[in-house]
């Protein structure tokens, strides 16, 4: 049977969310999986907390209050401070620095692969690690942080190609800049390392094999899944009942920070341009997820706000109580948001960027406007709006969601990368355990 350690960041979030329901569809088809975090907030004896330096935790389920880590944060966060020009608006950029020091002492023994996820700040790439050299690593890439000098997502930047530097989201100031740096202490610590890149989408494979920190590995390409036994449409929750009518139309997106990536100011255009066009009598906004600091005060629609979803169910329900999703990313990977949507029977709406157009079939199980252009995204909203056949859409994002986001499906397909992996550094095929 396979030993696995997943380690990302949290167990919770994006990236987490796809890690944990990839650790869970392992353990269903009988893979010896486990979780590493910074934050956890699943409580299951495979999840488990990443030591801090005095093995203690001041707040439970997250270590991130350890006194201790919020200093190694702190140091690393100042590493932009040096850069008054830094674009406004844009996402973290991250170190290479490890702050949980304790990482390798928590990794069980007999562990056959380490499966990185989101590890920025987790895992320490400041300096060649040579204990990482024991275990074949599969890296899933739910952003571009791995292969980049410190960016997540680099906005049309190709640099990462030749080794960075001049970082326009640094503000340009020269070649020998920390994104140059960076991009040379990870290339010092992966050239040791058995590394295996998986990417959840086609756009973020073809990125990462022309990078040149990690192009000259294995690639794969395995979509992030979803539950679809908890993912699926509440008729019988009724979400609708003492919010909305069956009159509305109901238009939901999630917020976040990811800064000026989320596109909202083209997401406030196309709504603008909906009330002037059309009126949006019908037209009702429910929001959930994080303050995205922006203000829908002169957008003459009713908003609901829905809060944070902290659990599946809840999700669940605010999907239910939606005729259709909107998401404005001006560049992303393979969100959950669209998948877990079409799995409850949701259209969605969205520019045709990143991995997007691989969640979407165009005027079948949403709409996929043109980048950057808010009009074209107004015409999604009026396409929904207009949908006589929504029992038939829905039944089709159903259908999309099933045969292409199963997270068992995907669970499977790791499952037999990671005998090949280990296949191939043994010199004899595994027994895949019954």
């Amino acid at each position: 049977m396979v030993k696995v350690v997943h380690i990302s960041h949290e167990d919770h979030g994006g990236a987490g969310s796809a890690a944990y329901r990839l650790h869970g569809g392992l353990r269903s088809l009988g893979v010896d999986s486990s979780f590493l975090s910074m934050a956890a907030a699943h409580e299951e004896q495979h999840v488990q907390l990443i030591m801090p330096v005095d093995g203690g935790v001041e707040t439970d389920g997250d270590i991130r209050r350890n006194q201790e880590f919020q200093q190694a944060v702190a140091a690393w966060q100042g590493l932009v401070d040096g850069y008054p020009n830094r674009v406004r608006g844009m996402e973290m950029f991250s170190s290479p620095l490890g702050v949980a020091p304790l990482l390798r002492q928590s990794i069980p023994e007999a562990t056959d692969i380490l499966h990185f996820h989101w590890v920025s700040g987790v895992v320490p790439f400041q300096a060649p690690q040579a204990w990482l050299e024991q275990y074949p690593i599969v890296w899933t890439l739910h952003d571009m942080n791995p292969f980049t000098g410190g960016c997540h997502f680099s906005f049309g930047c190709d640099k990462y190609m030749q080794g960075c530097g001049d970082c326009p989201q640094l503000g340009g100031v020269g070649e020998d800049d920390h994104s140059r740096s960076i991009h040379v202490q990870k290339m010092n610590s992966y050239e040791s390392l058995d590394i295996t890149c998986v990417s959840p989408s086609r756009w973020m494979c073809d990125r990462v094999a022309r990078s040149s920190l990690l192009g000259s590995r294995r690639q794969e390409v395995i979509h992030n899944g979803v539950d679809l036994d908890v993912f699926h449409r509440s008729e019988d929750a009724r979400a609708r009942e003492g919010v909305f009518s069956n009159d509305d139309f109901v238009l939901l997106f999630g917020t976040d920070s990811g800064g000026g990536r989320k596109g909202f100011e083209y997401l406030l255009n196309a709504l603008r341009e909906l009330v002037n066009q059309e009126g949006g009598e019908r037209v009702k906004l429910a929001v959930f997820g994080k303050d995205p600091g922006i203000t829908l005060c002169d957008i003459t629609l009713p908003v609901t706000y829905l809060g944070y979803a902290n659990d599946a169910a809840r999700l669940v329900d605010i999907y239910s109580m939606a005729d259709a999703l909107i998401l404005s990313s001006v560049e992303d990977n393979l969100p959950n948001v669209v998948t877990e949507a079409q799995a409850c029977g949701l259209p969605v709406i969205a520019f045709g960027v990143g991995g997007v157009p691989e969640q979407i079939e165009h005027r079948e199980t949403g709409y996929l406007a043109r980048p950057k252009d808010f009009h074209d995204l107004h015409q999604g909203i009026h396409w929904a709006m207009e949908r006589p056949d929504r029992v038939e859409v829905a039944e089709t994002c159903r259908a999309n969601a099933e045969a292409r986001f199963n997270h068992l499906s995907r669970a499977r397909e790791m499952m037999v990368l990671y005998e090949s992996i280990l296949a191939r550094s043994s010199g004899k095929t595994l027994k895949r355990d019954a």
